[in-house]
C-alpha cells in the first residue's frame, strides 16, 4: 500500500512539537488536580482534556503526512500509565480513545475519505468517542446487534446502547455494526460518524464505578 503525502504547506511548516513527555507531564499535573471532583461526582474530566488538546497528545498516533506523530502503541501506554497514576478516568478515557484511532489508522488502505478524517481529526484534536456495548452481547466487540440501514447517499445506524462512554464530549463516533439487515452478529463493518451526523439520548443510568469519569 502506498500512502501519498497528503498534508497541507501550513502542516509541513509547523514548527516542532515540545517531547512528548514534557507535554503529557503538563496534562499529567491537570488530571491530579481534578481527579478527586471527577470520582466524586462521575463527571467527565473536561479540565484534564482541555490540557490534552492543547497538548496534541489525542493525534499522536496519527500519520505524520496527515498531521500527526506517527507514534505507536508504546508512547501511547507511556502517556496512559503517566495519566493513570493522577487520575484513573482520564487514563481510561484516552486509551479507550487510541483505540478507536488505531482502528482508524489501520484501515486507511489509501482512502481519501479516512485520509480526510484523520486530517482534521489531528489539526482541531477530534476526541474519538466509543459505544460497542449493546444488548445482550454486552461488551463483545467480535459481534454486534444493531445493523447498518441503506438511505440513498447515507447510512442508518438506530442502536440501543448499553453504555455509550463520553459520548457527550467525543467530536467523532466510532463503533461496529452488522453489515446489514440480514448479515451475521459476526458480519461487522467498522463505522466511523462526525458528531454532526449522530444524536445521542439518555435512556438509563447506571453505577460506573472505575469508570466513572465516562459518563
Amino acid at each position: 500500500m502506498t500512502v501519498m503525502p497528503l498534508a497541507s504547506a501550513s502542516t509541513r511548516t509547523r514548527p516542532p512539537r515540545e517531547a512528548l513527555d514534557i507535554r503529557t507531564r503538563r496534562a499529567v499535573a491537570e488530571a491530579a488536580r481534578y481527579a478527586d471532583a471527577v470520582d466524586k461526582d462521575g463527571r467527565f474530566p473536561q479540565e484534564a482534556f482541555a490540557v490534552i488538546r492543547a497538548e496534541k497528545l489525542l493525534s499522536i498516533m496519527i500519520p505524520v503526512e496527515l498531521g500527526g506523530e506517527g507514534l505507536g502503541f508504546s508512547e501511547v501506554m507511556d502517556v496512559t500509565y503517566a495519566l493513570g497514576a493522577a487520575c484513573a478516568s482520564t487514563a481510561l478515557i484516552y486509551a479507550m480513545h487510541h483505540v478507536k484511532a488505531a482502528c482508524i489508522v489501520r484501515h486507511l488502505q489509501g482512502s481519501g475519505w479516512h485520509q480526510d478524517f484523520l486530517r482534521r481529526a489531528a489539526l482541531e484534536e477530534w476526541l474519538f468517542a466509543s459505544s460497542t456495548t449493546e444488548g445482550q452481547a454486552g461488551g463483545d466487540v467480535r459481534s454486534s446487534a444493531a445493523a447498518i440501514q441503506p438511505d440513498g447517499d447515507y447510512v442508518r445506524l438506530d442502536r440501543d446502547a448499553t453504555v455509550l462512554s463520553y459520548g457527550r464530549q467525543g467530536d467523532a463516533l466510532v463503533t461496529t455494526a452488522r453489515r446489514s439487515d440480514d448479515a451475521a452478529a459476526s458480519d461487522q463493518v467498522l463505522v466511523i460518524l462526525e458528531r454532526a451526523d449522530y444524536e445521542i439520548e439518555a435512556t438509563n443510568s447506571w453505577a460506573t464505578l472505575g469508570m466513572r469519569g465516562t459518563e
